[in-house]
């Protein structure tokens, strides 16, 4: 059987699915890992502080959490996002 840990950083569904419309424009490809597993452990990192090696097993493999982090800021999604975010907020 496997177990599942909840952490603070997992997201609500009304959190996933604003996450999901505004930064992955409703991305629905089929993956390895879902986009939520990778985003949840990108926030665990960042509110952790640490390693990515490691990243708690019931997360996805480290190596595939970094390469869509690494794409992502590469290509201006996460600061899209996060000036998104921060506009909706002020509202």
């Amino acid at each position: 059987m496997h177990i599942t840990f909840f952490y603070q950083t997992h997201l609500t569904e009304g959190q996933w699915s604003y996450i999901n419309k505004v930064f992955f424009e409703n991305d629905c490809r089929h993956r390895k890992y879902s986009l939520r597993s990778i985003f949840e452990a990108i926030l665990y990192l960042l509110v952790s502080g640490c390693q990515w090696r490691m990243l708690p097993k019931d997360f996805p493999k480290w190596q595939s959490v970094y390469k869509f982090f690494r794409k992502w800021r590469e290509d201006g999604h996460i600061e899209h996002f996060i000036e998104k975010t921060v506009m909706r907020i002020r509202r």
